[in-house]
């Protein structure tokens, strides 16, 4: 299991207890909640694909990037 596929089995774990613990009336923020999970889940995908692509980049490169040379 990697890192994220941990970190997103506790924020479902906080999704889940927000959302049986917590009954939102108003349905305006009742969207926004859910926007916000729906929000923090695409950002982290984005994240999980930029650090996928950079782990393909041979080391020398990340080496001369790490060290401004490029």
């Amino acid at each position: 299991m990697i890192i994220f596929d941990l970190r997103e089995n506790v924020r479902a774990d906080d999704r889940d207890f927000i959302r049986s613990s917590f009954t939102i009336a108003d349905e305006r923020a009742r969207t926004v909640v859910d926007w916000a999970f729906g929000e923090e889940a695409r950002l982290r995908k984005s994240l999980e694909e930029q650090l996928e692509a950079i782990n393909k980049l041979p080391a020398v490169l990340l080496r001369k990037a790490f060290h401004g040379e490029l």
